[in-house]
């Protein structure tokens, strides 16, 4: 009888060795938990009933529901602060608005390029003419999202173009300091700083900032992140390319930016998991897109 418990025992820790990794982190009866700095139009915001809208949060309820989760849960904390919350599993991913950067691909498991992206500058309507372009940034003021890939852009290049910096939590108080006059310009991602000037009379782009990349892709695009090694990475994978082949990806954007261009990431789906040419890309994991019945 001994031999028989022992045996039993040991059959029921190798059926609990063998359930997926992801179990206790992504529970399939749980909503998919995401991490979100709310504001980003029309990526993730609240409107005026205080429901979470926008393409992002779309995409984001879609894939969800292709994983057989029950709902999706927006986590509303600030970019500068996204990360940690990740690594301590206060969520359990990054979806929107999250750039591909070489650095972030040191700490981070990147899904394959979901779209392109971009900076645009913006300025009240009387300023942009003349802040047309970073060599005409000398002696201005320049508000960002702190923790932003703008925020790196200007820190980066402040120096070389003379101009100062002030971080804000949020991209809205950043627009709001450049329509109170509190900055001279604002830079974030080119979609939302295009709504932001229909939305906001008085704004005008002053330039567009096209990062390149050193990875091989030939333009900057926004990925998912995870914590490292969660094999979660490839679940959500395969439903981005699902989403990208049967047209759901498009159609969305469409419906926000209007239809994406034949080289945009949309459009594109990569071989094996993760993002070329940075860490924990895996060319070699053949696998099939996964389709919903």
């Amino acid at each position: 009888m001994k031999r028989v418990i022992a045996v039993m025992m040991m059959v029921a820790v190798a059926l609990l060795l063998a359930l997926p990794a992801f179990a206790d982190d992504h529970p399939s009866d749980q909503p998919l938990k995401l991490g979100f700095d709310m504001g980003y139009r029309p990526f993730h915001y609240y409107d005026e009933a205080g429901n979470a809208v926008g393409f992002g949060v779309d995409v984001s309820n879609e894939i969800a529901r292709r994983l057989g989760r029950p709902s999706m849960e927006v986590v509303d904390v600030n970019w500068s602060g996204i990360f940690a919350g990740l690594f301590a599993k206060q969520y359990e991913a990054i979806f929107w608005t999250l750039n591909i950067t070489e650095e972030r691909a040191e700490f981070l498991d990147y899904t394959e390029p979901v779209m392109d992206s971009g900076l645009m500058m913006i300025a009240r309507e009387a300023d942009a003419a003349t802040l047309n372009s970073p060599d005409a940034l000398e002696g201005y003021t320049i508000g960002v999202n702190a923790g932003s890939v703008a925020d790196g852009w200007v820190t980066d290049n402040g120096t070389t173009y003379g101009f100062s910096v002030v971080r804000y939590d949020k991209i809205d108080d950043t627009v709001l300091a450049l329509i109170t006059k509190k900055i001279d310009a604002a830079l974030a991602q080119d979609a939302t700083m295009s709504t932001f000037i229909q939305e906001k009379p008085g704004l005008s782009k002053a330039f567009v900032i096209s990062p390149a990349t050193n990875f091989g892709l030939g333009h900057a695009g926004y990925s998912f992140g995870f914590r490292e090694d969660d094999p979660y990475r490839y679940e959500v994978e395969r439903v981005l390319e699902g989403m990208k082949l049967d047209g759901t990806l498009r159609s969305l954007m469409a419906k926000y930016f209007g239809l994406p261009a034949p080289d945009d990431y949309a459009s594109m789906v990569f071989v094996g998991y993760g993002c070329p040419g940075l860490r924990a890309f895996e060319p070699n994991l053949s696998h099939t897109p996964y389709f919903p019945e």
